[in-house]
C-alpha cells in the first residue's frame, strides 16, 4: 500500500500529464536514502504504460563503467523485449535508447544517476548531448534522474550549466509527515506507541515498514537496534559508505560533533581539530542536503535579516542520532554477545534523551505546526530554533521553536514527559524575560507536550495554547495498514 506524497504525485502530474508536451522532460527527484525515492516514480509510472527503471550498480571494488554500460542495455532490452546490443560508451548506448523508444509515450526511469555515472567524468555532458539531440525530439517522453547523492545531483545536474533550463521539474523529498506516517501503524496502536517509534525513526518509509503488530513498540526497537543484523544496528554505516564513498569517515567525524546538541561552524572545527575550511564547509551543506543536517540562524527582529555568523548545525535525522547515541556506543558488547537488551525501558536515563528527538519531529514538521496554530504563510517572517546570545544588554536563552509573524512572536516550549510540572512556566518566564523583541509586537506562549496526564490549572493559564503533540497523527483522516 502506497502511503502520501500526495504533494509530489500531484506535481509530476501537472509536469507530466497535465497540457500538451512541446519536447521531452527532464525531472530530478533526491533524497536521502530509505526515503521512498524509488517507490514515488513508480507509483507515478502506474500511470504510464510505457514504464523502464533502470539502477545504476552500487559502486564495489571492480565496478567499471563497461559494467555500467552493459547494465543499462540489458535493464533497458529485458523491459523492451529487444535484442542487446554491444556498445563501449554511454553516446551510442543513449542514442539507441533514443531510437527504440521512437515517439512512444514513455517513463525512463534512471535510479541512483551518480552510480550510472560514477565511473565517467563526461556521463553527465553526453546525456546533455543526447537529450539536446535525440531524446527531446519526442513530446511523449519523460526521463526521470534520481539519486540519494544529493550534492551529486545538485552539483551535476541542478546547478550545472549543461541542464541550465532543461529540467521542467526537480524534487527534493523529505520525511513523510506525522500524519502520513501515523499510517503505518494498525489502527490499535495508540498515539503514545506511535511517537516511540517515530522518535527512533522519523518519518523514513522505510523504517516505518518495519513496525510489527505482534511486538510491543519497545521491544521492537531494541531487537532493530540492539541485535546484529536489526535494520537500525548496520544501516549507519550502510547509508554513509553508500552516499559518501571513499570520505564516509569525514562526513561521520561531522555528525559525531553534533550528536550532543547544536553547534557553530567554528565550534564543529574547533571539535575536529582544524581551521576555517571551504572544503568542510561544502562537506556540512552537502549533510544538509542529505537529510542528516539542518542550519538555523538567528535573525535580526525588525529587518529579517539572517545572522550566518551565528548559524547553528543540528542533526535532523531522529535515526542518525538515536544511533550515534545509543547503538555506536554499544556496537563491541552487542558484535561480542553480551549486551542483552530487550526493551528500551532497560536503558539508563533514557527519557532524557527523547527530548531532542521530539523537538526534531515537531522541526520536521514546520508545515503541520502552522496549520494547527492557524498561521498563514502570508503572515509568517521567520521561525525555527532560536539562539540568543548573552550580552551585556540582554541574558541569552535558548528556544525550541520561534515564530516571528507580522504582528506576533510565539515561543514554543516542547516537553517530552509524561507528566509536566510547574517548572515549565518558571523555565518558559526566564526566556521570555530574556528575548528581546520589537516593543510593537504582541507574545505568545506554546506548550507542545506529550503528557498523557491533565495539565494543571497553573500551566493552563500560564501558556496561550497547550498542545499535545498526538495532535499531529489526528491532523487530517488516513487509511492505515492493518
Amino acid at each position: 500500500m502506497f502511503i502520501g506524497r500526495k504533494k509530489e504525485l500531484a506535481q509530476l502530474r501537472d509536469a507530466v500529464l497535465v497540457g500538451e508536451q512541446r519536447t521531452a522532460k527532464l525531472i530530478a527527484c533526491y533524497g536521502r536514502r530509505r526515503i521512498g525515492k524509488s517507490e514515488l516514480i513508480r507509483e507515478f509510472g502506474k500511470n504510464i504504460n510505457n514504464y523502464i527503471e533502470i539502477q545504476g550498480l552500487a559502486p564495489s571494488k571492480g565496478v567499471t563503467n563497461q559494467d555500467q554500460i552493459d547494465n543499462f542495455l540489458s535493464e533497458f532490452c529485458r523491459q523492451t523485449k529487444l535484442p542487446r546490443p554491444s556498445y563501449n560508451n554511454w553516446r551510442d548506448s543513449f542514442i539507441f535508447a533514443s531510437k527504440m523508444i521512437g515517439q512512444k509515450k514513455t517513463l525512463l526511469f534512471l535510479d541512483e544517476i551518480s552510480w550510472m555515472a560514477g565511473s565517467d567524468s563526461k556521463f553527465t555532458s553526453i546525456l546533455k548531448q543526447s537529450y539536446d539531440t535525440e531524446f527531446h525530439t519526442n513530446k511523449k517522453l519523460t526521463i526521470i534522474l534520481c539519486g540519494s547523492i544529493t550534492s551529486w545531483i545538485s552539483d551535476n545536474i541542478l546547478n550545472s550549466t549543461d541542464f541550465l533550463g532543461r529540467i521542467n521539474l526537480d524534487i527534493l523529498l523529505r520525511e513523510l509527515p506525522l500524519k502520513d506516517a501515523s499510517c503505518f501503524f494498525s489502527k490499535d496502536t495508540s498515539p503514545s506507541e506511535k511517537l516511540l517509534f517515530l522518535l527512533h525513526s522519523g518519518g523514513v518509509p522505510r523504517y516505518l515498514k518495519e513496525y510489527k503488530k505482534s511486538i510491543s513498540i519497545p521491544a521492537l526497537v531494541a531487537q532493530l537496534s540492539f541485535k546484529e543484523g536489526g535494520l537500525f544496528y548496520s544501516e549507519f554505516e550502510r547509508i554513509f559508505n553508500d552516499i559518501f564513498n571513499t570520505r564516509a569517515s569525514t562526513y561521520k567525524d561531522i555528525v559525531i560533533s553534533l550528536m550532543d546538541g547544536p553547534r557553530t561552524l567554528s565550534e564543529i572545527f574547533s571539535d575536529l581539530g582544524i581551521g576555517p575550511s571551504g572544503k568542510y564547509t561544502k562537506y556540512m551543506n552537502d549533510l544538509i542536503l542529505s537529510g542528516f543536517v539542518s542550519a538555523h540562524d538567528s535573525w535580526n527582529f525588525t529587518a529579517s535579516k539572517k545572522s550566518t555568523k551565528s548559524t547553528r548545525y543540528r542533526i535532523s535525522d531522529n535515526y542518525l542520532r538515536f544511533y550515534l547515541k545509543q547503538i555506536r556506543p554499544n556496537i563491541k558488547k552487542i558484535k561480542a554477545g553480551i549486551l542483552n537488551i530487550t526493551s528500551l525501558d532497560e536503558i539508563k536515563n533514557y527519557s532524557a534523551f527523547l527530548g531532542y528527538q521530539l523537538e526534531n519531529l515537531v522541526i520536521n514538521n514546520t508545515q503541520s505546526l502552522m496549520e494547527l496554530l492557524k498561521i498563514s504563510s502570508s503572515e509568517l517572517i521567520n521561525f525555527g530554533p532560536y539562539y540568543q546570545k548573552k550580552t551585556t544588554r540582554h541574558d541569552g536563552c535558548q528556544i525550541d521553536y520561534l515564530i516571528q509573524t507580522k504582528s506576533l512572536f510565539y515561543i514554543i516550549e516542547v516537553k517530552s514527559q509524561y507528566k509536566i510540572n510547574s517548572s515549565v512556566v518558571d523555565e518558559v518566564r526566564r526566556k521570555e524575560m530574556a528575548l528581546k523583541i520589537p516593543p510593537r509586537y504582541g507574545l505568545k506562549k506554546i506548550l507542545i507536550h506529550t503528557s498523557e496526564e491533565e495539565l494543571s490549572t497553573y500551566i493552563d493559564e500560564y501558556f496561550d495554547r497547550t498542545i499535545c503533540f498526538f495532535e499531529f497523527f489526528n491532523q487530517q483522516h488516513f487509511e492505515t495498514i492493518l
